[in-house]
């Protein structure tokens, strides 16, 4: 069937809208943002909000339900482990340490390995060589194998287990930004500060590091929760934090002796550990495609 001008004219534009809408960038995500801000919070503000003492109980208290369960009681909101700990008090301690491990691990991994990618990216040849070749290294390495290994000579801390993470995780960031650098470098702007006798470290500071700033953003954002999992895990393992100082992770370990019986000591830092990791992608992926500039262009906002 022939379509005429005219309902040519109607399709395209229709078909426009379709595709502009399709590539819109999603609406921003009040509730994850409003998690991770009440994540911060609580963790500035542990002294002050935990009820009880997090690393004290008293044994005649020990495994008692959450406040809206018949024997439960509201002194202990969320119940108490098998030594008598409020389990809200350990809650919110735990936060403190998800926040200490995002803060430090995110920032630390994410200098080492923007520099080295920046380095990569910018030189080419030989230092490209050396640096990729040590990233290959550690990534042959299981990061469980070099926890333990690392772990094991020098004690389960948080000191240890951030030491950890920043070995394993700024690889990488280094691979993204030297496919970054490695665009840029030959880009004219770049040419032209050559070529006007700007030193290679000018160049990296002001006319190739701010074009990677928007793709360190996202994936420093999508690497909170591989952090927070990754603290979660080594201390599930006996290999973070020590008891008796709480941690979402060796909440969960503790509890889990006890499923049947006691649900709450597992399933509540587990709900938390989800609730972070979770609203961490979803801002992770809001914002990769806020400034992806195609996506930005193509939808028109």
């Amino acid at each position: 069937m022939a379509v005429t001008t005219g309902e040519r004219e109607q399709v395209v534009p229709a078909e426009l809208g379709r595709k502009k809408r399709r590539f819109r960038p999603r609406l921003i995500p009040h509730v994850p943002i409003a998690i991770l801000v009440i994540v911060v919070a609580v963790a500035i503000l542990a002294p002050l909000l935990a009820p009880h003492d997090p690393a004290r109980g008293t044994l005649v208290d020990s495994l008692l339900p959450p406040a809206w369960d018949a024997d439960g009681t509201i002194e202990y909101p969320l119940g108490t482990d098998a030594n008598g700990r409020d389990v809200l008090s350990r809650l919110i301690y735990g936060t403190r340490i998800s926040a200490i491990v995002v803060v430090f691990g995110v920032i630390l991994t994410g200098l080492i390995g923007t520099a080295v990618g920046l380095l990569a990216g910018y030189f080419g040849g030989v230092w490209d060589a050396i640096l990729m070749r040590l990233v290959d290294t550690i990534l042959s390495i299981p990061p469980v194998l070099l926890a333990l290994a690392i772990i094991g000579a020098l004690g389960a801390s948080l000191q240890n287990v951030l030491l950890v993470i920043v070995i394993t995780a700024w690889v990488g960031y280094a691979r993204i930004i030297r496919a970054e650098a490695l665009r840029l470098r030959n880009a004219d702007h770049v040419l032209l500060a050559r070529v006007g006798g700007c030193g290679w470290f000018r160049i990296l500071r002001v006319h190739i590091f701010p074009n990677v700033v928007n793709t360190l953003v996202v994936y420093a954002t999508l690497t909170i929760a591989t952090v927070v999992i990754y603290e979660a895990s080594l201390s599930f393992l006996g290999l973070g934090v020590r008891p008796p100082d709480a941690s979402w992770g060796g909440m969960i370990s503790e509890g889990r002796g006890h499923m049947n019986t006691a649900w709450w000591l597992t399933v509540i830092p587990g709900i938390a550990l989800l609730l972070l990791c979770v609203s961490a992608n979803l801002l992770g992926d809001w914002l990769r495609d806020r400034l992806d500039p195609r996506l930005r262009n193509v939808g028109g906002s």
